[in-house]
């Protein structure tokens, strides 16, 4: 502690020494009932006079000793490193002098307990305990303000009567130990003891620190700020955190401002006070939020009596919804074989039929046309239809081959029936005590529909007389099987500067900036059909023994047709975007307070239908697609794109019901 002696003429040092040898040995002072004065065996000064001589050179010094208000002065003359010394300080007490204890570092608290001085801060401290939530949390400051109620006492209350305010801003000599923690970005919580020359490094440490002596957290910002979101629960009810300090000498810079700027997540969450918080002189940053999550600055839930002051609130920018999933090409048809091919003519007995290609088991609804049969009975049979004939395009074709003489070939399968886009999501995400919730995810699209499998082809020219059989049809080739549907893209996340809920909050002299809400999700496009296999051989005709002319050969199977594709999903919503959201009472906004906020996010594209992007964006087949606009591809094929998202919504409030 640094000992300031206040006299009447101000001596020097070395005046005061001389004096001090002059005297005899002191006596306690006695008071003379009939004068009302102060005496020893040297001198008498009346006890009035020496009041107003004291509460005199204290007001001097609170107008001429700014930095002793401010309890940052360093020592600057011989009178203070004499006065620094015990015996001179025992000194000042002897002869009448007023001795004014100034908190400086950590080294006072060892000063505090000098036998001879008055240590007036107690009694300031008494008055800062009553200007805090909890004024009798600690029974030692109350013994210590009626002991310090003395003449001395009342000059040191005069330069700290934190009555005049808990903000350093209004009251700069609570600026102390005494009176708050301190913590700096280049502190440590390990080796720390919450000083101005051993600070802690993060603010949550401070607080706990705090909640145990003082309930005032003074923070300094050396440009790194702080990293570590701040949650303040009720069992740190009733604090107040201080920012706006230079870490070198701890004084208030104007108009600075302490950061405090999370990775994620909120920068300042509030729960369950009552006695409440004060906020003052920081930004508090929220970073813009990561996919599908929203940028939220300040949360505050079932708190009374907060205050923010001359503070900056700023949200990031919501994040994008997520992309939707491409869906993958349907299944191409599987390949005709063996089994499939007609049988060759014979003139071999004893052959009474002979039956067409099997066509390949059905996969995902599409098979082939079994090939036309062959008897001496009914001679050449016509070929079977692929299937299906629904979700096709035509629908209910019948592609089979019919005779021998023409149209012996089965025909092609009809191409499978795109699957329908995605549709836009028309529900809003919602607020809560917790954050927000994104709305739904655009609508996935549908899966394409398989291809019409190829007709079976029709038996071959059978023999009159019977001596031969014909050959037989092959069968149709399956069709493609239908593209999978792309997948709705998500939501764009939130960005608010401000949520309360349930809450008593006043803002003064703030800023309150939200940025841009998060851009909804793109639809996933729908992956392309399955391509048809082709159709299996008819058999070969044989030339008839007695004439030597060959008997005309079997038709071949139709190929089946191509899968339709999927369905593109919908775009996501755009996130949305406000400088204050509250539930159950609008905070109360005084002293120029602004609020200012960013556009809503965009909407998410829809995918398209039937388009193979490869990794370098391209698409597969070569087309080239405008956004937002349906186009055709060089084979001919239709794209088709699912619904967009909806923009996303913008206002400087939003009230929750």
């Amino acid at each position: 502690m640094w000992g300031v002696v206040v006299n009447a003429h101000w001596p020097k040092a070395s005046e005061r020494i001389a004096r001090r040898k002059s005297l005899f040995t002191p006596g306690p002072p006695t008071r003379q009932a009939s004068s009302g004065m102060l005496s020893d065996s040297r001198t008498q000064i009346p006890a009035a006079a020496a009041t107003l001589l004291a509460v005199t050179m204290a007001t001097a010094c609170s107008t001429e000793l700014t930095c002793t208000e401010t309890a940052t002065c360093p020592p600057s003359s011989v009178d203070a490193q004499v006065d620094h010394d015990a015996s001179d300080v025992d000194d000042a007490g002897s002869q009448g002098d007023v001795a004014i204890s100034i908190d400086h570092d950590g080294a006072d608290r060892a000063d505090r307990d000098g036998a001879n001085v008055v240590d007036a801060s107690k009694e300031a401290d008494s008055s800062a305990a009553a200007d805090g939530p909890s004024a009798d949390r600690d029974a030692s400051d109350r013994s210590d303000a009626a002991a310090d109620r003395t003449p001395d006492g009342a000059v040191d209350a005069a330069l700290c009567n934190v009555d005049a305010g808990r903000s350093p801003t209004d009251n700069p000599c609570i600026v102390s130990e005494r009176y708050g923690v301190f913590v700096s970005p280049a502190g440590s919580d390990a080796t720390g003891a919450g000083t101005r020359s051993a600070p802690f490094r993060t603010l949550n440490r401070a607080l706990q620190a705090a909640k145990a002596e003082t309930m005032r957290v003074f923070a300094c910002d050396n440009g790194a700020g702080y990293i570590d979101p701040v949650t303040i629960d009720a069992t740190l009810d009733g604090l107040a955190l201080y920012g706006g300090f230079e870490c070198t000498g701890w004084t208030l810079v104007a108009n600075a401002r302490t950061r405090v700027r999370p990775a994620a997540g909120p920068a300042l969450t509030l729960v369950g006070l009552a006695a409440g918080v004060t906020i003052e002189n920081f930004e508090l940053q929220a970073a813009d939020g990561a996919i599908g999550a929203s940028s939220i600055a300040v949360q505050v839930h079932a708190s009374l009596q907060v205050l923010f002051r001359n503070s900056r609130i700023a949200a990031g920018k919501g994040g994008a919804g997520q992309v939707g999933v491409h869906g993958g090409a349907g299944k191409d048809g599987e390949p005709s074989g063996r089994d499939q091919r007609g049988r060759t003519g014979s003139c071999v007995p004893p052959i009474l039929s002979q039956a067409g290609g099997i066509a390949v088991a059905a996969t995902c609804g599409s098979q082939g046309g079994n090939g036309g049969a062959v008897d001496t009975t009914d001679g050449s049979r016509p070929g079977e239809s692929g299937t299906p004939l629904v979700g096709v395009d035509p629908p209910n074709q019948s592609n089979a081959g019919t005779f021998w003489i023409h149209d012996r070939n089965g025909g092609k399968g009809s191409n499978g029936v795109a699957g329908a886009g995605g549709a836009a999501s028309s529900k809003a995400g919602s607020f809560s005590a917790t954050g927000y919730t994104l709305a739904a995810p655009g609508g996935d699209g549908a899966d394409g529909h398989a291809a019409q499998g190829g007709g079976g082809g029709s038996g071959g020219e059978p023999d009159p007389t019977n001596q031969c059989i014909g050959a037989s049809g092959g069968a149709g080739g399956m069709g493609g099987c239908g593209g999978a549907h792309g997948t709705g893209g998500g939501a764009g996340g939130a960005s608010v500067a401000l949520l309360s809920w349930t809450s008593g909050i006043t803002l003064e002299r703030c800023e309150l900036i939200s940025g841009d809400g998060g851009s909804g999700g793109i639809g996933g496009n729908g992956g392309p059909g399955g391509i048809g296999s082709g159709g299996a051989d008819g058999g070969e005709g044989v030339a008839h023994p007695t004439t030597g002319v060959p008997l005309l050969g079997a038709g071949s199977g139709g190929p089946g047709g191509i899968g339709g594709p999927g369905g593109g999903g919908a775009g996501g919503n755009g996130g949305p975007t406000y400088g204050i959201v509250y539930a159950g009472g609008r905070p109360s906004q005084i002293g120029g307070t602004t609020v200012a906020r960013g556009s809503g996010g965009s909407k998410g594209v829809g995918g398209f239908s039937g388009v193979v992007v490869l990794p370098d964006g391209g698409i597969a087949d070569g087309g080239a697609l405008e956004g937002g606009l349906d186009g055709g591809l060089p084979d001919g094929g239709t794209v088709v794109r699912a619904a967009d998202g909806l923009l996303g919504d913008a206002a400087y409030e939003l009230a929750i019901p």
